[in-house]
């Protein structure tokens, strides 16, 4: 397990246990123990999406910081709200289990897999060998390359967020709404993963206004 997971810290909140303990109550009136029991299923699930999203997250980072540190070219894709399907029909299926190795490996020059974009669907690696939209924005720097500009194009045509490792520099990139943010370190990269993907615990509005 990467050490970032193993440092995660409890997702228990003062509030998630009281709701917790409400479910084993025996003099709490019947729908207050049921809505309880509702809330802490939807914790459940929530805690589940959170462990995968951090897995996801991680196992991004180390294969990109390895592709930058090598300066192997890559493009890879978090699909979001937005399905990707066309794009990924492009490619190679695979429906593989997201490691750092299985991305290392279709990178490297070589690998039949290596040119094009990989996909990631729901925590894992949907396709390999995708082609992507290149972007026509003429305002750009003319120092980016076809990956840079294939991972704009992409993001200007749904919510997908693309990091891309530089052949020529080994920079780490990402690209989100039809911008993008370049030389980022490994760090840097996992906040912003971590910003985008992680699910969060939705609230009602009287909620809110509490």
């Amino acid at each position: 397990m990467p050490k970032h997971l193993a440092a995660r810290p409890p997702l228990d909140t003062l509030e998630e246990r009281h709701v917790r303990k409400l479910t084993h109550s025996t003099h709490a009136p019947a729908d207050w123990i049921v809505h309880a029991k509702i809330v802490a299923r939807s914790w459940d699930g929530l805690r589940t999406r959170q462990i995968a999203a951090d897995e996801t997250i991680e196992e991004v980072v180390v294969a990109t910081s390895m592709l930058a540190q090598q300066k192997i070219g890559a493009i890879i894709v978090l699909e979001r709200e937005i399905g990707l399907r066309n794009y990924i029909e492009s490619g190679i299926p695979l429906d593989a289990t997201l490691t750092y190795d299985l991305l290392a490996t279709i990178f490297r020059p070589g690998s039949p897999l290596h040119d094009g974009a990989v996909i990631l669907q729901e925590g894992r690696v949907a396709a390999a060998a995708c082609f992507l939209p290149l972007t026509v924005n003429p305002r750009l720097s003319r120092e980016l390359g076809t990956r840079h500009r294939a991972a704009i194009g992409l993001t200007e045509e749904s919510d997908a967020a693309a990091i891309v490792v530089s052949e020529e520099s080994g920079l780490i990139s990402v690209a989100l709404d039809g911008e993008i943010e370049r030389a980022l370190s490994p760090d840097e990269l996992r906040h912003r993963l971590r910003d985008l993907i992680q699910p969060r615990r939705r609230f009602r509005k009287r909620d809110a206004d509490r």
